[in-house]
């Protein structure tokens, strides 16, 4: 506790020293809306740097990026295999960020580092379900049977980071046999959401039976709707994402958006909102990703962000061939 104090308070500290910083940051944004504007008025309380949010999905956001370079200077949220994808494309710039040294080595290169992590996970609609003498799935190949078909919620590849984290988690449970797996759990994909942070309310309204998504989002539901909605892990294993940020080339307001990744990098900065409990990443917030994975019994897969980077043009075609 008394690093974390010492943590905060060099933090804010150092962003009190910009308190005459009035140019400004441009920050696009792929997390739940209310994570984003929670950094927003933290950041913008402590550092008296005015911040922008544009909020988009993960995919959607790097194609704004690439298209609009110069236009935002730090990209903040969705899984690190699409930083991974923006390096490769020159979209991103090295930066060490103040507190880089809380963060595992695993979980940062001199290009982005992680923020924040969830679980994939399964969120059911217990009622939705019994109406359909349904119990609630166990396994990814619960998923696959003909008494789901329309009942899955999912997000779609084109647009959402939490399907493709879904999608390469399939091709390490199941190997040269997931396309089919994947054919199946697809066929039975009632609903496609734009965001990865949309089927858990999807399904909290009744609209469908089970979501696929990380498993803060379905917590967060069940409370704000008072449905009666259930978390469950597939039994074959499942994986976590790395939300990540990193610096954006040709930043217009580079000094800012480094205040502000330092900000990002701290203990202060990566604690969980009330709302959603996501996990952080520095090993100075209790409950971190790290002592998460020590502790669960849950069968985990270690996510690969620079595989699943290389292999997602491949991948992304197999994916729209099992929408259609």
């Amino acid at each position: 506790m008394r690093k974390f104090l010492v943590a905060t308070l060099a933090i804010i500290l150092a962003l009190g020293g910009c308190a005459q910083n009035h140019a400004g940051l441009k920050v696009i944004c792929s997390n739940d809306e209310r994570i984003c504007a929670k950094w927003q008025q933290d950041f913008q309380r402590h550092a008296r740097i005015k911040v922008t949010i544009v909020r988009l999905p993960t995919w959607e956001a790097l194609a704004r990026i690439e298209n609009q370079p110069g236009q935002y200077d730090v990209w903040l949220g969705g899984p690190a295999e699409a930083y991974e994808v923006a390096r490769q494309k020159n979209l991103l710039i090295p930066y060490r960020p103040k507190f880089a040294a809380e963060i595992p080595a695993n979980y940062r290169t001199q290009y982005w580092f992680g923020v924040y992590s969830s679980v994939l996970a399964f969120c059911s609609n217990i009622p939705v379900l019994k109406q359909h003498a349904i119990t609630v799935p166990a396994s990814w190949t619960d998923l696959e049977s003909p008494k789901m078909r329309g009942l899955v919620v999912a997000s779609s590849p084109l647009t959402s980071g939490t399907a493709f984290t879904t999608y390469w988690t399939g091709q390490q449970i199941f190997g040269a046999s997931a396309s089919v797996h994947h054919d199946r759990i697809y066929q039975n994909i009632g609903r496609y959401t734009h965001a990865g942070t949309a089927p858990a309310r999807i399904v909290s309204m009744g609209e469908g039976g089970v979501a696929i998504s990380f498993s803060p989002y379905c917590r967060d539901k069940a409370i704000g709707s008072g449905t009666h909605l259930t978390v469950t892990y597939p039994t074959e294993g499942t994986s976590y994402e790395i939300g990540a940020t990193g610096l954006l080339n040709h930043a217009p307001h580079p000094r800012n958006a480094k205040i502000f990744l330092d900000y990002l990098s701290s203990a202060h900065g990566q604690q969980p909102t009330p709302d959603i409990p996501q996990l952080a990443i520095n090993t100075n917030v209790e409950g971190n990703i790290s002592e998460f994975l020590r502790a669960t019994n849950i069968k985990i897969i270690p996510p690969n962000p620079q595989e699943a980077a290389t292999k997602r043009g491949q991948w992304l075609t197999d994916l729209v061939r099992h929408m259609w």
